[in-house]
């Protein structure tokens, strides 16, 4: 299974597409927040292939403002987790991507339940401090603290990202941010 670092963004997608048709995977799984490259990321593999986008941040987008609530959030990820499912099974889209934080193994294993091959791709700071430096003035308000929490959940799951936890992973790519 290849497992790349790298921290070329545009190499980082040639790469994580490559994969994609080569093993005939639709679904790729990035873990980290948008300012850690994650939205930029998505925008450019939509420039690339048909792309459904699967976020609970665009449930929470109300005349075009952020609303977080987050007695919506489980209703959120269903909702995420129904776009996704029909994109898999529709073939005129070529891929499927999960925006969201998915930095805790059972956020991916929502996903990979679905028993469709899945690449990874992990957006990481290279420290705490500059995983909440980048949340300074991010445009959902989120506070610096969930940066922090979120840097620390994903030291947790990336040893856990291998065929062993999730048997239809097909890759997993790091972008040191």
């Amino acid at each position: 299974m290849p497992q790349k670092t790298h921290s070329d963004l545009h190499q980082i997608v040639s790469d994580v597409l490559l994969l994609c048709e080569r093993t005939k995977t639709r679904l790729i799984i990035p873990v980290g927040m948008g300012e850690w490259k994650r939205d930029e990321f998505v925008q450019l593999v939509k420039q690339r292939k048909t792309t459904v986008v699967a976020s609970a941040d665009a449930y929470f987008m109300r005349d075009g403002e952020y609303r977080f609530d987050a007695r919506r959030l489980t209703q959120a990820h269903i909702e995420c987790q129904t776009l996704c499912k029909k994109t898999l099974h529709n073939n005129s889209t070529d891929l499927c991507v999960i925006a969201n934080q998915n930095c805790k193994l059972q956020n991916i294993r929502m996903y990979a339940d679905m028993r469709m091959p899945f690449v990874v791709v992990v957006f990481m700071p290279d420290s705490s401090t500059t995983a909440i430096s980048l949340s300074v003035n991010n445009c959902k308000g989120v506070p610096a603290n969930v940066y922090k929490s979120v840097y620390e959940d994903m030291q947790a799951l990336i040893p856990q990202l291998t065929r062993d936890h999730l048997p239809k992973l097909t890759g997993v790519f790091t972008c040191t941010v």
